[in-house]
């Protein structure tokens, strides 16, 4: 097996799971609830371990569904078959992801981890500008390119490599457009921002990420405004409000400010602390729905939701993936805590 996606032909011999698995897409399409507005952060720490990657997901409505996806799936983007090549894939990790949604099915895929540690999260980026769509290329719909990239890839090296053998195409939902930067991390410590900007790919790897946070605003951008601030140069006092240029400044500033050793057991408290600075109350235009921290070395999930500050634990270790062959969801509202991995149910298919 090469490190390229895989990549099937349509005359997929499996007919019927071909047929399926596009009703499925369908779903997803049809499903997807926008992330609204200047919407989630996310940060990354990576003080004496591989990285943990912590993320809010901010949107107006409490609605989605966390998703167990077996490998071995067969998947079609949901795009106009009829004006563009779909992308059709077959999963060759298992990974568990956070979709949008309505009435807590799984909708368009927000950020997650698959078994090998990979862990991506999309941002919204209103700058985004994608390039010409190529006839010659297959097309993936934007609302599932975290799902597409934990299916396929196990490191960020991988994705980079392979990001010329597709192209993207955003979707709309209630007069949103979904283009997005995407923040990739994986289990030997590597990290990158991609984005696309003014019809080229930007990949900002690790070694250039000066300061480990990202929110809605491209990053070079958002690294100049910190020239304005202190600790940082400026002379300007941290900002208050809840737009993407605050939270990124408030959230460089606390890693910033981070000791340079945490101990490993510290790591996801330090974590959560970090997106309590930069996360926006009940109220607000889009509240954080949920806090997520990712465990790349580990494999495991920590999540907190806006109705239950009980935090809820995932450990890809204790699914049996071997024998996993068809999704599994979870209502991430449910008032629960702890390990939560036995509580995934198949009725949400």
């Amino acid at each position: 097996m090469t490190k390229k996606s895989v990549l099937i032909s349509t005359q997929y011999e499996d007919v019927t799971m071909l047929k399926r698995t596009m009703i499925v897409s369908l779903i997803f399409s049809l499903c997807s609830l926008s992330l609204t507005g200047e919407a989630s952060s996310t940060l990354i720490l990576n003080k004496s371990k591989t990285n943990t990657v912590a993320v809010n997901l901010d949107w107006k409505y409490r609605e989605g569904a966390v998703i167990v996806h077996p490998r071995d799936s067969l998947m079609v983007s949901s795009i106009d078959n009829h004006v563009h090549h779909p992308l059709i894939w077959k999963s060759r990790y298992a990974s568990v992801v956070f979709h949008a949604g309505n009435r807590f099915k799984p909708g368009l895929s927000a950020n997650g981890m698959n078994e090998k540690g990979l862990v991506a999260s999309a941002m919204l980026l209103k700058s985004t500008g994608y390039p010409p769509l190529n006839q010659e290329l297959p097309t993936l719909n934007t609302s599932e390119w975290v799902q597409y990239v934990l299916d396929n890839y196990q490191t960020v090296q991988e994705l980079v490599d392979d990001s010329a053998n597709y192209q993207l195409l955003p979707s709309t939902y209630r007069g949103v457009t979904l283009s997005y930067h995407l923040v990739v991390n994986d289990a030997e410590g590597n990290s990158a921002v991609i984005e696309y900007l003014n019809g080229r790919l930007v990949v900002h790897s690790k070694d250039q990420l000066s300061h480990m946070a990202i929110t809605n605003t491209e990053y070079d951008s958002a690294v100049m405004l910190l020239n304005d601030y202190k600790d940082f140069g400026g002379s300007k006092m941290l900002p208050g409000s809840n737009d993407s240029n605050s939270r990124f400044v408030r959230a460089a500033h606390y890693l910033n400010r981070l000791p340079s050793f945490i101990a490993k057991e510290e790591h996801i408290a330090y974590a959560f602390n970090g997106l309590s600075t930069v996360a926006q109350g009940p109220g607000t235009k889009t509240p954080t729905q949920l806090s997520i921290v990712f465990d790349a070395h580990d494999k495991t999930i920590y999540f907190r939701s806006i109705n239950e500050s009980a935090i809820r634990v995932i450990a890809l270790a204790d699914f049996n993936f071997d024998g996993l062959y068809q999704p599994r969801g979870l209502n991430p509202y449910q008032h629960l805590s702890g390990d939560v991995v036995k509580e995934f149910r198949s009725q949400y298919y």
